[in-house]
């Protein structure tokens, strides 16, 4: 296994995984049940994308609560939960062109902190 082999050179070495926001249903459809990947991978960051949730953005604030409680129990066995978003799509009712309101960016911040998230990471593709 590389983790093991990786870690016998590197002992402290921490391998880190961006995943699908769920693994019951990512592990039906695509194969990535990540509630397995405990022995190789010690930080887990769900991929909480408001591009996966469809409705407004409060819909998604909701949804993203919700989303971290479970990910807290299938992450039990990892080392960290980070909780992963992406910051393009967060702007999905503003035009491409405009200003890009930061009162978004912070609301998400705080709905993560209210979850007691261990930590964020911050994803953006344009």
């Amino acid at each position: 296994m590389t983790a093991e082999a990786v870690r016998e050179v590197r002992p402290r070495m921490e391998f880190s995984a961006a995943i699908f926001k769920n693994p019951v249903r990512s592990g039906r459809f695509i194969g990535q049940d990540w509630r397995t990947f405990p022995p190789y991978v010690d930080i887990c960051i769900p991929m909480d994308y408001r591009g996966h949730i469809p409705g407004a953005f409060e819909y998604y604030l909701n949804l993203l609560a919700e989303s971290i409680r479970s990910q807290k129990e299938w992450a039990r066995d990892y080392r960290s939960l980070l909780i992963g978003f992406a910051v393009n799509s967060l702007y999905n009712e503003e035009d491409p062109a405009g200003p890009r309101p930061p009162e978004k960016f912070l609301r998400v911040l705080d709905r993560v902190r209210q979850s007691e998230g261990e930590g964020i990471v911050v994803f953006c593709v344009e």
